[in-house]
């Protein structure tokens, strides 16, 4: 039996193959595009000059946004 066990042993092989090292996982970027789905193309200046005309407070997003940091 000690011998057997021995041999058994000695074909096992030292590492364990594993699939999960071949793993790389995915990254889902989310773009806002309506042409994509066949939309006509959003003039965000003109959503936004049109949003403002019906509130008190002007709302200007791109004085807060970076397009640096999205790259």
């Amino acid at each position: 039996m000690k011998k057997n066990r021995v041999l058994l042993l000695s074909l096992l092989p030292d590492k364990e193959d594993s699939s999960s090292e071949l793993f790389e996982g995915h990254s889902i970027e989310a773009v806002f595009d309506p042409t994509l789905l066949g939309a006509p193309a959003v003039d965000m200046q003109e959503v936004l000059k049109a949003v403002n005309e019906k509130r008190d407070k002007k709302i200007n997003i791109f004085d807060h946004l970076s397009f640096e940091d999205f790259d």
